[in-house]
This record gives structure tokens, C-alpha cells and sequence, in this order.
């Protein structure tokens, strides 16, 4: 049985920092069936403080002098830069995503995932 490995190019970039190492722990998706979307429910972000916890398959790398590995969960009003799990205060339904600063210069995020469909993605 042949498995065609396919990764979303930004996700090179964490590669080359480590960021992979968590991949045993923290999994990787699977694509089963061409013609069906990928989506994925991010409600499991934390919806107060800061947390280093991520969905399945789901990682993330900051760079700048105010990266620190962690998101905060906050509502869209915060202008400081950081990874952000966007949502109503202590609601469960959230959404990821990231702010700019110069602080914090660039948030990647990026999933793992294996291509199980014996067909190539375009």
C-alpha cells in the first residue's frame, strides 16, 4: 500500500525549528477522502489566560523578542502582539489566529496532516 505524504508548505518552517517534536504527542490529522473539506473545530483552545495546549495536529511558531511558545485567550480587542484564541470571554466557541507588532514579528500556524486517499491533492 503506497501513502502519499503531503504537508502544507508553511509547515516547513517548523520543521527546521523543532516545533515537530510534539508530533507523537500531539498527533496528525488524516485526509480519507478526496472531495470532502478539511475543517476543524478549534473550540478546544482555552477561552481564559494563556495556554500552550493545542488542537490535534495543530501548531504554532512566533518569532520576535515578545515570543513565548503560548496564546492568550482574548476577544479581538487586545492591540498587543501575540497568538490569540479569539472568542466571548470564558465561551467555548473560539477561533485562532494571531497579531503583529513589533514586538512580535510573524505568527505561523500550521496542521500535520497524511494524505490516506492513494490520490494526489491539488
Amino acid at each position: 500500500m503506497k501513502f502519499n505524504y503531503t504537508h502544507l508548505s508553511f509547515l516547513l518552517v517548523f520543521l527546521f525549528c523543532g516545533i515537530t517534536q510534539k508530533s507523537a504527542a500531539q498527533g496528525i490529522d488524516s485526509v480519507l477522502a478526496l472531495g470532502t473539506p478539511y475543517t476543524h473545530n478549534f473550540n478546544t483552545l482555552a477561552s481564559t489566560s494563556t495556554s500552550t495546549t493545542h488542537p490535534l495536529a495543530w501548531y504554532f511558531l512566533e518569532t520576535g523578542s515578545n515570543a513565548n511558545g503560548a496564546y492568550t485567550a482574548g476577544t479581538g480587542s487586545s492591540t498587543t502582539g501575540d497568538t490569540y484564541s479569539f472568542g466571548a470571554t470564558s465561551n467555548s466557541e473560539r477561533a485562532w489566529g494571531g497579531l503583529n507588532s513589533n514586538a512580535l514579528d510573524t505568527v505561523h500556524l500550521g496542521v500535520r496532516y497524511i494524505n490516506h486517499t492513494l490520490s494526489t491533492i491539488t
